[in-house]
């Protein structure tokens, strides 16, 4: 492995057309268009190519396919995975996926951290951070929802009541319109008679 995929594996700035990352990425690629050409029927078929997809899994993986898969060879997954419809990972760095994890329909995997043993993905999801074993996550960008069965507090979106900044903006300017009839107001009071008539014309 050459020193610019040590890099990238790292998290530091690297190229990604080096001949070294276009060989695996291509691969992977070429895999994954083979994999999205196969059914359920054709076990053999898959078994090789998720053996050459991901070097690094244990036993009782199921991919539904279709999948997208930046390099594969980057990531490792543990056994009894399940992953449904348009599972797609971009491990330019490290990724780990324990045992017993599902991942739903559409789920994104984007950035280097483990997803851990007996964890969900809810589908749609996006996980960019580390998920700890256990959990359930769903949402853009994945949020831990459940772990260990038990309901994690969430900060509750009211639906209702959202910010409307247009109609706050007219508020203020209603406000500050009523403090300036205020002040005019006051000043005529003051002046009794005394200013020019066209001095306070509104």
């Amino acid at each position: 492995m050459d020193k610019n995929t040590e890099n990238m594996l790292a998290g530091n700035p690297y190229r990604p057309g080096t001949p070294e990352l276009n060989k695996f990425s291509h691969l992977a690629h070429r895999l994954c268009r083979d994999y999205n050409l196969t059914t359920d029927e054709d076990t053999v078929e898959r078994g090789m190519i998720i053996d050459r997809l991901f070097p690094q899994h244990a036993d009782g993986i199921y991919l539904q396919g279709p999948i997208h898969i930046d390099y594969g060879r980057f990531t490792k997954i543990g056994k009894n995975f399940y992953a449904n419809f348009n599972f797609t990972i971009l491990d330019t760095c490290p990724v780990t996926i324990g045992n017993n994890v599902m991942i739903s329909a559409g789920a994104k995997v984007l950035g280097s951290f483990t997803i851990g043993d007996n964890s969900k993905i809810g589908a749609g999801s996006v996980v960019l951070k580390s998920v700890p074993p256990n959990s359930t996550v769903v949402g853009i960008p994945g949020k831990v929802i459940k772990r260990d069965n038990v309901k994690v507090p969430q900060k509750e979106l009211d639906h209702v009541h959202l910010p409307d900044p247009v109609s706050s903006e007219i508020n203020n300017l209603r406000q500050e319109n009523e403090q300036l009839k205020e002040k005019l107001a006051e000043m005529k009071k003051h002046c009794k008679g005394q200013c020019n008539q066209n001095t306070f014309q509104e």
